[in-house]
This record gives C-alpha cells, structure tokens and sequence, in this order.
C-alpha cells in the first residue's frame, strides 16, 4: 500500500507498508485484507480521498494483441472475444472489461489494443473505501499499473521499448513498455517461491546434516548476496555462500532463460525491436545481487525499478529503508490515469450515479421548499421582491432537469446493454459447446480471415454450422492461398467434418473502414454438436 499527496511543486510519499495477502483459500481473507487496509488509513492524516486497487490472479487477465481497425462498438465485441479465449470462457456479464489503443492515429490498417478484464463482483471491496476510507476511484492490472511508471519515467520516442520482469511469490510476468503503452506481457511459471524452496530442506555441513524450514529459507534470501565468497549464518552455523548459489542457481537460470526467450518472441513479432534495458520489481526481485546475474545470462542492462526516484517522489527519511521495488505496482496505480482504462465494474458506476440523483433530489426539495417560505413571508412586500423569489425558484429548479438527464442516460445505458447480452445470447457465449467452438475457430483460423457470422440449421435432419468469412489479401498470401488455408484447417480440425463452401456477396452497408477483398460461406458440421439450446 502506498499513499500520496500530489503538490504544486512535486509528488509526496506520505506512507508506504507491505503486507503479506492470506491465501486464497482462507475464508476470512476479505474480512482481513479490509482490516488491513483500514488500519492503514486510520492512521493517515489527512485522509486518502481517493483510492486506486490492483488486481492479479488466474481469472484477471491483460493481453496486448493487433486488430484491425473497426468501430468503437465491433472493437469492444472483438476485445470480448479475445479476452474470452485468454480466460477459458469469460463471462461479459461477470466481468469488468477495459481496453485502450497504442495507434489510433495511424494511418495503417491495423491497430494495437490493450486489453484487461476483472471480475465485477467487487460490490463488497466498494463498501471498503466509502465514508472515511477514501472513494474507490480506479481498479487495474499489474502490468497497466507498472506501465503508469515505466511510461513515465523511462520511455522516450527516441528510445527503444523497455521490458519490467515482476517477480511474483509463485510466478513472474514480463511486460514491455513503448512510448505509447504496454506493448507485450507473458507470464513466467517461475517466482521467489521458486528460490526459497530450494534452499529449503536438508543440508550436510562437515559431516553433520541440519535441516532448513522455509522460514529460515526466507532469513538465507534476505541475509544473502548471489556471488558473495563468505558464509551466510543460519541460526548460529555457516552455509558457505557456494552451498547457497548451489542450491538457487537452477530456478535462477529457469527465470532468465525463460525471460530471454519472452524477449525473443517480443523481437520477432515488433519488427525486431530490441529492448534498451530490464528491469526488476516485486517481492521476489530483492534478492541482493540479482539483477548483476540476470544481467549476465540475458545480455540486457538489468536494474532495480524505483518508482519513487523514477517519478521524482519526495520520500521521507522514515521509509527510505523500504525496498521501493515491491511498491512499483502500488505507486503506479496511484499516478494512474483513470481515462486511460479503469475496470471499477459498471453497476458501481450505476449505484453511484443513483445515489446521487436521489440525494440531488433531496437538496432540490428542501430547496424549492425554503424558496416557497421566504416567497409566503414576503408576499405583502412590493413586486419587484416577489419577482425576484421567482427568478430564485427558476434557478433552483435547474438540477431538476440535470436530474431528469441523468435518469434518461440511466435507462438508455439499460437498454443498450440489453441489447449486447441478446446479441452475446445468439452468438451462444456462455455455453460450454459453443464456446468451445468458438475458441476452436480462434486457434485454427489463419491470419488474415476474420468471422463475420456464425449460425446454425437444420438440413435433412442434420444440424449445420454455416460460417460467413472475411478475407483480407496479404503480401505474402493472396485470398485464394488464405481460403484454400481455411478450408484445410477445417477440414483437419477434430471438431469439423463435411465442409462445403460457397463465395459470399460482400455486403456494402457494415461500416467497416476497409472492406474485405472477399468473403466466403462454409458449411459444416460439429462433431458431437446436437444443438441443444438453439
């Protein structure tokens, strides 16, 4: 947790503190994570008046993939899709979604997207931050967070991407930043637990075995310094400092190679960009001596992430002794631009915008009510003075139509979204068999051959899948090339059998910004796909 006060000369760091999160599978992990963060703020004078979380597990996800260009509302399908296949099956209605775009303004015909997506149900973490604990204001990823930072501080249009490795407790992620946003991120299976579980068990000293819990395997990581030549202490015996390097040196090496072939991958599909420099963030990046070694194995300038040097923060002498990589994440989500992407769920967007029309409407009554007194007592008075309580009345009367506004958005937002869950509904999103149909099309569809329609029928007492497909020529491959690598690749799908195809009229009123060179109709069938629900 990280708290800052922005000020017209600079940023301050008023408090900092590191808590270790109970697992997942603790029953009363809300209740203690919430006391956590209270006592936090108790303590703050002034009080946080706003408050930015972070979001990081198996069902929250970020990807960076290329598009291509489409309107606002087909973007926001695509992004669904997209992260659905990342997620194994991501619920709209049960999940946050954001996304951003690295090049609107370019004139090519593809566009880079950053997408992220969080469970909403998030109504309990909302009653968290209310009264005196600060107003929710933004929730993101880890990679977004650290990119707030990274941004920043490091990336220069005349300066190549930089990479960030967040060493996490069970695993790592890289993420690449360029000037205009997060460009590539990959998980790594590999974290500090890695390390401390292998220091951790039996070791033979001069004969005599002694046993090392993970506790003290944790004291070795902190005491210790990878190539240091003296010994480290353990509970009053020494460990040379080779038995140690020994014994971390493999998952060391798991990490690195596993970062240089994430760097490989990012070169080759960014028209082999290089990274400038790595750099290391996260409970597990303290291991003293670490970025020198990965530095040495991934022949990239590798240093520790501050945040709070990085964005010139005034820091207290009181938390210097604090380790400023474990709270890059934290201190990014704090300068974050909320514009940028924020994953606060919707319906706490609608709760919010409720409760203030209703107390709008308070005010607005005792208001009108108050004018309608002062205009009783002065009605003996002379005109002018009455026609000036009725200019008073008008002007109150002003946040009535506001309010009147505001419900209208209200229920046009309700209607639209109604209208997404009918047609997520047609598509079949949400049921096991045709998400796993739709996930099959996404994996074995070549590039350059996009969905446009999916439907379903029945032919001499046999359901069909009939398929419309855009087809955008390449340099490398023309439509009749990509066509013959579709049929193919349903043809040799386990899911496909008796393809069929036919050429489609290309329609003229989609609105697309480039219309498709061709489009193509397939007709097949779904092994083991009776039709249920349709």
């Amino acid at each position: 947790m990280v708290l800052l006060r922005s000020m017209p000369d600079k940023i301050h760091l008023l408090d900092a503190e590191c808590v270790d999160l109970p697992s997942s599978k603790d029953p009363d992990r809300f209740h203690r994570i919430s006391k956590c963060i209270r006592e936090f703020v108790r303590r703050q004078n002034p009080k946080p008046r706003t408050v930015s979380c972070i979001f990081s597990g198996n069902r929250v996800a970020t990807v960076c993939c290329t598009m291509p260009r489409m309107d606002e509302k087909e973007l926001r399908q695509a992004v669904e899709w997209k992260l659905a296949e990342e997620t194994e099956g991501l619920d709209p209605d049960r999940f946050s979604i954001g996304h951003y775009t690295l090049n609107r303004s370019d004139s090519s015909n593809t566009i880079d997207v950053v997408a992220a997506a969080v469970p909403n149900s998030l109504d309990k973490l909302d009653t968290v931050f209310r009264a005196r604990n600060g107003r929710l204001a933004a929730v993101l990823t880890e990679p977004i967070a650290i990119e707030a930072v990274v941004r920043t501080a490091y990336c220069r249009p005349d300066s190549g991407p930089v990479a960030v490795l967040d060493i996490g407790d069970r695993s790592s992620r890289l993420s690449v930043v360029g000037a205009d946003g997060l460009e590539f991120t990959r998980n790594i299976p590999t974290g500090g637990d890695a390390v401390t579980t292998a220091l951790a068990g039996k070791i033979t000293l001069e004969g005599e075995t002694i046993e090392i819990s993970r506790l003290i395997a944790e004291q070795i990581k902190c005491h210790y310094a990878i190539n240091q030549e003296d010994e480290v202490n353990v509970e009053g015996r020494s460990v040379p400092a080779t038995r140690v390097l020994g014994a971390i040196r493999p998952a060391l090496e798991r990490l690195a190679t596993e970062t240089v072939r994430s760097l490989q991958f990012y070169s080759q599909t960014h028209n082999m960009a290089q990274v400038d420099h790595l750099l290391l963030c996260g409970g597990g990046a303290t291991l003293s001596g670490l970025a020198e070694f990965l530095a040495q194995q991934t022949r990239v300038q590798t240093k520790m992430l501050d945040p709070w040097q990085a964005l010139d923060i005034q820091v207290p002498d009181i938390l210097e002794s604090r380790a400023p990589a474990v709270f890059a994440a934290a201190t990014g989500a704090a300068v974050h631009d909320p514009s940028r992407v924020n994953l606060v769920p919707d319906r706490i967007h609608l709760s919010r915008l409720i409760s203030l029309i209703h107390n709008s409407s308070i005010a607005a009554t005792v208001f009108v009510i108050a004018a309608l007194c002062g205009l009783g007592w002065t009605a003996h008075r002379q005109r002018t003075s009455l026609q000036n309580s009725l200019e008073q009345r008008s002007v109150a009367t002003a946040p009535l139509e506001r309010i009147a506004d505001n419900i209208a958005k209200a229920e046009r937002y309700e209607i639209e979204l109604e209208q997404r869950r009918a047609l997520l509904q047609t598509l079949g999103v949400g049921r096991p068999m045709h998400s796993m149909i739709l996930k099959e099309l996404s994996n074995i569809m070549p590039e350059g051959t996009y969905l446009r329609r999916m439907s379903y029928e029945t032919t001499g007492g046999l359901i069909k899948m009939r398929l419309v497909t855009d087809i955008y020529a390449m340099p490398a491959k023309s439509t009749q090339v990509l066509k013959q690598d579709l049929i193919r690749a349903l043809e040799t799908s386990p899911f496909f059998v008796n393809v069929s195809f036919q050429p489609a009229q290309i329609s003229q009123d989609d609105g697309l910004t480039r219309e498709p060179d061709e489009q193509l109709e397939l007709s097949c069938q779904v092994i083991g796909f009776r039709g249920e629900g349709l």
